[in-house]
């Protein structure tokens, strides 16, 4: 499984690897169809990941073997991370568009929850700025692929993220503007480690009687 990435920004020397390739052919008509469903969201600097292979659903842990779950989150990571740098803030939009060989039924909300996992930290810092997604599943039996196009979007739910520093380690950590006031630490192990340290140093209370 490779991956083919193009974000607006970039020079076109990106897609020079895959030229060969049978997935270049259909690159951009997946990026127009994605445009063309982020389009109505009002998605803003756009970026557009293709990864080969077939979409596979969010599993539930079990003690089966999950390989092929595992390779294509992985692939999907390293595409995203090619094409995101930094994560980025804000709200945002996701489009997606799944390729599938086979008829099989499968929930595309499970689909959605795989490319979400794997952008968690890499595209975003947390799924909560995700606030506008649409998506459609389709047949391709020669071709399994996965198109996502990941942009910035207006919302009255602002989503917009400022920096902190940590109260007790002294690392910055991103949060959400509402939750100003709630947010000291960058984690509840910091929380709960800054707690014990606290009243580790009170007294015991004395009971008589």
């Amino acid at each position: 499984m490779t991956g083919i990435q193009h974000s607006e920004s970039k020079s076109a020397s990106l897609l020079r690897p895959w030229l060969d390739s049978p997935y270049a052919t259909r690159l951009a008509e997946d990026r127009e169809f994605a445009l063309s469903l982020s389009k109505p969201l009002g998605c803003a600097n756009p970026t557009f990941v293709l990864v080969e292979g077939e979409p596979r659903s969010k599993s539930r842990p079990t003690h089966q073997d999950n390989s092929k779950q595992n390779r294509q989150n992985a692939e999907l990571r390293f595409q995203l991370q090619n094409s995101f740098p930094i994560p980025l803030t804000g709200n945002l939009a996701v489009a997606c568009i799944f390729y599938r060989s086979s008829r099989k039924r499968i929930d595309i909300d499970n689909l959605f929850k795989e490319v979400f996992d794997a952008a968690n930290g890499i595209a975003w810092h947390d799924d909560m700025q995700v606030t506008a997604c649409t998506g459609m599943l389709k047949l391709d039996a020669t071709y399994p692929r996965v198109a996502v196009l990941i942009g910035n979007v207006a919302s009255s739910l602002d989503r917009a993220e400022t920096v902190m520093k940590c109260q007790f380690c002294g690392k910055p950590f991103h949060f959400d503007r509402c939750d100003s006031g709630r947010r000291k630490f960058c984690s509840r192990i910091c929380q709960s480690t800054s707690r014990r340290k606290l009243f580790s140093g009170i007294p015991p209370i004395r009971r008589y009687g």
